[in-house]
């Protein structure tokens, strides 16, 4: 079967009448041959003689950044079929996104408190209560990732004593 017979008259698959299965061309092909339809008749031809209707090609919808389109049968749009589209969540892009979120989360978090490292040495400057305040910071920092992650709060850090 020629695929590009189909493609010149903007055909992605058929749909058979009696039973409402929808083929792409290539199944459609492989039936043919399976059922013995003369293969040098034209397209529409073969497609009616298998009790079948032509399923036409329609764009895929735009789809947000965490969707994909995903063919979804055929439609059927005034007296002709058309490719139909259902929008799926992509779970795994959503997956993706969170991890490099979380990560980046993650990652100014462990820098902010590399920043803050001087204040729990013996040798640092600072007063016990200043050590206390700071230690305080620091565990606020650590369980930033117990927050929502749609709405971090950065705890700020005690006045007075910055290195």
């Amino acid at each position: 079967m020629d695929i590009s017979e189909y493609q010149n008259l903007n055909i992605c698959a058929v749909r058979f009448k009696s039973s409402g299965e929808v083929l792409t061309a290539h199944q459609f092909g492989f039936w043919l041959r399976v059922n013995s339809v003369d293969s040098e008749k034209p397209t529409l031809e073969k497609i009616a003689l298998a009790g079948a209707d032509p399923v036409y090609e329609n764009p895929p919808p735009s789809v947000s950044s965490t969707q994909r389109a995903e063919w979804d049968g055929a439609i059927q749009i005034d007296d002709k079929w058309y490719r139909n589209w259902k929008i799926i969540e992509d779970g795994e892009k959503k997956a993706n996104d969170l991890a490099i979120y979380l990560k980046s989360i993650r990652q100014k978090r462990n820098e902010l408190l590399q920043t803050t490292d001087w204040t729990t040495g013996n040798d640092s400057p600072l007063t016990q209560q200043q050590k206390e305040a700071w230690a305080s910071y620091r565990q606020q920092l650590r369980d930033i990732t117990k927050q929502p992650i749609d709405n971090i709060v950065w705890p700020t850090p005690p006045v007075g004593g910055a290195g």
